[in-house]
């Protein structure tokens, strides 16, 4: 889902080129996705679970939001794929219930 809301992005903003810094960054999203997802698929996800995983992923986006004002086109790239893909693993990892197996 990550990949498909970026590919729409960059049909969004116009001509952009997919470059191994993108590729690096997915990496890093699909990892963060990962780390959230073993929280979601725990049968006894409370409150204290959903705010560790609100801090965390907004640390994350934080941190990689930075980047995205930098002029180094390298480190902007990074800041945009992760950014984005982060915000919508959070989301997913915040409001996503697994139903038990009855």
């Amino acid at each position: 889902l990550a990949l498909a809301v970026f590919l729409a992005w960059l049909r969004w903003v116009g001509p952009y080129e997919v470059n191994f810094i993108h590729l690096t960054g997915f990496a890093l999203v699909i990892s963060l996705a990962v780390d959230y997802t073993c929280i979601v698929v725990s049968t006894d996800f409370g409150e204290l679970e959903r705010t560790k995983i609100l801090v965390t992923g907004l640390s994350t986006l934080a941190s990689f939001a930075v980047l995205m004002a930098a002029r180094h086109p390298v480190l902007r790239d990074l800041g945009a794929t992760v950014t984005l893909g982060c915000s919508v693993s959070l989301l997913l990892a915040l409001f996503v219930r697994l139903k038990e197996d009855v």
